[in-house]
């Protein structure tokens, strides 16, 4: 009796232990997981490469995106 309550804690003393260790070694490998970026300079440029073509209905200015000028185009009058 006494070598099976014995050989019970040791087995859920290795199982508990095996399950802690592989939950931190899941949790290290996503810790390092993080992406650099490779920026270097006094500055970083966060542009994109590719611009696209405005559309060609597209008006410059401030009042043709801005305020009542902005909503009196959107309603075609």
């Amino acid at each position: 009796m006494i070598k099976n309550v014995f050989a019970r804690y040791l087995v859920l003393l290795t199982v508990g232990g095996s399950l802690l260790g592989g939950a931190a070694v899941g949790l290290a490998g996503m810790a390092s997981a993080a992406t650099t970026n490779g920026a270097t300079g006094p500055g970083y440029s966060y542009a994109p490469s590719v611009k696209a073509k405005p559309a060609p209905t597209q008006k410059p200015g401030w009042h043709n995106h801005h305020g009542a000028w902005h909503i009196h185009a959107l309603n075609g009058s």
